[in-house]
């Protein structure tokens, strides 16, 4: 992870709302991300980590106390979340079935509550509360105001992610020096877990 680390009190300002309150832990991938089981953390800025090298041990995905009881229950856990769960389940048994699948397959989605999930849980992947981070003042209104619509420069990419491992990171800066594989330039934020990898891309001209 690519940012400074910080231990939070139990009363601070969440990384959604900004209130200053009681903050809860949120786990990232949420649960509803098949992620019911132990894994080890180690950080990215240390390279690829060796089997004694791991920080961390956590159950149900990495644990950040950054949001509210209301943020994460009543906001992501019961509106948005259900979305995410629903999709992950899906793609979940698509991706672990033995049967011969068609070429295309079409899943059923309400898009705007699946990014608005994933966008929610990146705002509580962050130890501190950043107020002066114009990305993180984009998301918390699009996450908090379910009537806005995404930022224009902004752009939420997914793909089959049939491996074990999590990837975390948030607001890494980008540049693309080869012509042979196209890739987001910018700003970059990651969730990568079984069965669906996101990248949320900020582009570099915009800003």
């Amino acid at each position: 992870m690519n940012y400074k680390k910080i231990k939070r009190g139990q009363i601070d300002k969440c990384n959604i709302c900004g209130m200053k309150t009681k903050l809860t832990w949120d786990h990232v991938p949420p649960k509803c991300c098949n992620n019911r089981y132990s894994i080890k953390v180690n950080s990215w800025v240390k390279g690829l980590p060796l089997e004694n090298s791991y920080e961390k041990q956590y159950q149900n995905g990495i644990r950040f106390r950054t949001l509210c009881e209301k943020c994460n229950s009543d906001l992501l856990g019961a509106k948005y979340d259900t979305e995410l769960a629903e999709f992950t389940n899906q793609v979940t048994s698509i991706v672990t079935t033995s049967v011969i699948l068609p070429a295309v397959i079409n899943i059923p989605v309400k898009v705007n509550r699946l990014a608005r999930a994933i966008c929610g849980h990146l705002l509580a992947a962050k130890d501190y509360y950043e107020d002066v981070c114009s990305i993180d003042k984009q998301l918390r209104d699009y996450v908090v105001n379910e009537k806005m619509k995404p930022s224009d420069d902004m752009s939420l990419l997914y793909w089959i992610y049939p491996y074990s491992t999590i990837a975390l990171m948030r607001d890494v800066a980008v540049k693309n020096f080869s012509n042979k594989y196209a890739f987001p330039e910018g700003t970059i934020s990651i969730i990568n877990s079984f069965p669906v990898a996101y990248i949320l891309s900020t582009r570099a001209e915009d800003k």
